[in-house]
Order: C-alpha cells, then sequence, then structure tokens
C-alpha cells in the first residue's frame, strides 16, 4: 500500500461543509474556521472526523505568527470581564 497525502480546498460562503464524495475518501478531516462573537474574529481548528483514530472533539484556536502556525489552547468565546 501507498502512502498518499492529498491537500483539498473548499470555499464555502453559508459557514456549511460539503461532504458529498470527500468523507469516504479521506481517513482524517481537519476543519479551519473564521469564528467571529462580540466584534472580534478568532480562526479556528477541529478534526471533524478520523477514521480508526480517538480525537478531540474540541475546537483549538490558532493563530499565524511569522514563526509560522501556532496552536493556542480551546476556543471557550468570548468571556466578558468581572
Amino acid at each position: 500500500m501507498k502512502q498518499i497525502t492529498a491537500f483539498c480546498t473548499d470555499l464555502t460562503t453559508g459557514g456549511g461543509h460539503t461532504e458529498v464524495g470527500v468523507s469516504s475518501l479521506v481517513d482524517t478531516w481537519l476543519l479551519l474556521k473564521v469564528m467571529e462573537e462580540s466584534g472580534e474574529r478568532n480562526r479556528g481548528l477541529f478534526v471533524l472526523k478520523s477514521r480508526g483514530m480517538a480525537h478531540s472533539n474540541q475546537v483549538r484556536e490558532f493563530c499565524l505568527s511569522e514563526s509560522g502556525i501556532q496552536l493556542e489552547d480551546v476556543y471557550v468565546g468570548y468571556v466578558r470581564p468581572g
């Protein structure tokens, strides 16, 4: 068996993701998402699907920096002060 890596992108405007014809082809599906709340935008990453492996269902925030992608803590959304 040969190891094959594919990188697929899809721009969706409605906030949904396209599963038709893709889910059966991939073992692991990572979803990158922009989350907007209280006037703040954050980038999130989560595992939508991972066949045959245990994985977290939590959304992790990530930042793009000069040294690359920085994975932050679990995204909890806007927290009101006080």
